[in-house]
């Protein structure tokens, strides 16, 4: 008798924690958003609060689900002057590269934590950054319409000042602000979506336009090419997931399911899987070949703003803004594991190694945890 009251006042008191949680989380959600024209967030004090407290009160009113952790960030790396909007870490892991809303690019050095290099020459908001797969090429997206393209740098000497290069090239016949880049697998291809609707697809030998697609209905907000290069996989505001043949251009696949605009996108290692998350707080999967969604994957109390394979394709890791980190099991759907950051992250990315989650947070800085 003692265990079943015992039981029903821990479940009267979940149901309760929840009820409450989710009071918070609906009202902090209406304070706490991006401005996606004036790139500027909208929030409150109350709402950051609220969606910090009530991220851990709805895992816990989830009995069966692990139970959160709270964790710091393991590396910081903090110099620029205005929030760090997006992050990349180089093919051989050794380097960080963020973008930010001080209009500058910035590398590091991921072992010491240094600024290698700071890039200047954007006339506006620096919203993504990505590298080359040879790693000796940076690519910056902006608010100024620009895609510009810059040098790795490999080091600087102890006591020297971060170097400051020039662009290579400077990509200039976007249609409006870009939100997102992506290299092709063999580095001849850059893809950059836009607040246009449209996707260009740039030649980096000459820095001249391939072509232009019509992708969405509203801004592009996710390029990604399949593992083999011969697919495009684009997102946005509009809840879409498309995928196109980088050859011709042509539409592939509408894949529909997300009620809400999808921000993040990868290809599984195999190519065979898209998985994607959103504003509605879901992270799904999709049958690249037949086109329809598998999966869906609920656990996350905000917005899903990064997603990434681990090496070996078995686990998912999936990151929102209020800076939940999840760990999911891909041959059973469950959550692993599930982690809480004291910050709100804007932006996630995977090492290649599977060794790092590289975000942006709120602030100026950006940070890694450990993926494990």
């Amino acid at each position: 008798m003692d265990g079943y009251v015992g039981g029903s006042l821990r479940l009267t008191f979940r149901l309760f924690f929840f009820l409450l949680a989710v009071s918070y989380a609906m009202n902090a959600s209406s304070r706490f958003r991006f401005d996606f024209e004036s790139g500027t967030w909208k929030t409150t004090v109350f709402a950051l609060a609220a969606i910090v407290w009530a991220s851990g009160a709805l895992t816990t009113a989830m009995g069966e689900e692990p139970a959160a952790v709270s964790v710091e960030i393991a590396k910081s790396f903090a110099g620029h002057e205005a929030d760090v909007y997006t992050v990349a870490v180089s093919p051989d892991n050794t380097k960080l590269a963020t973008g930010s809303f001080d209009k500058t690019v910035r590398l590091w050095d991921v072992a010491s934590g240094k600024t290698i290099a700071i890039y200047r020459g954007h006339e506006g908001k620096v919203m993504c950054v990505a590298f080359s797969p040879d790693g000796a090429t940076l690519a910056s997206g902006s608010q100024d319409k620009t895609v510009r393209l810059w040098t790795v740098v490999s080091e600087v000497k102890d006591g020297e000042p971060p170097e400051a290069p020039e662009a290579v090239k400077v990509l200039k016949e976007n249609a409006a602000q870009v939100h997102t880049l992506a290299f092709s697998p063999d580095g001849d291809t850059l893809a950059a979506g836009t607040g246009a609707k449209v996707v260009h697809l740039w030649n980096l030998a000459d820095g001249k336009e391939i072509r232009k697609i019509d992708a969405h209905a509203s801004s592009v907000y996710c390029v990604a090419f399949s593992p083999d290069g011969g697919a495009l996989a684009t997102s946005g505001l509009d809840k879409a997931i498309k995928l196109w043949n980088v050859a011709d251009g042509k539409e592939l696949k509408n894949l529909s399911g997300h009620v809400e605009g999808v921000f993040t996108l990868t290809f599984s290692i195999d190519g065979k899987s898209i998985f994607s998350g959103s504003s509605d707080r879901t992270v799904r999967k999709w049958d690249v070949d037949g086109g329809k969604e598998v999966a869906v994957y609920e656990g996350h109390p905000g917005w899903v703003c990064g997603v990434g394979v681990l090496p070996g394709g078995k686990k998912l890791v999936s990151v929102d803004y209020g800076g939940n980190v999840n760990t999911w099991n891909l041959e059973n759907g469950k959550v692993e594991a599930r982690r809480r950051l004291g910050n709100v992250v804007i932006a996630m990315t995977l090492s290649p190694d599977g060794q790092w989650i590289a975000t942006a947070l709120r602030g100026s800085t950006a940070g890694l945890l450990p993926a494990k």
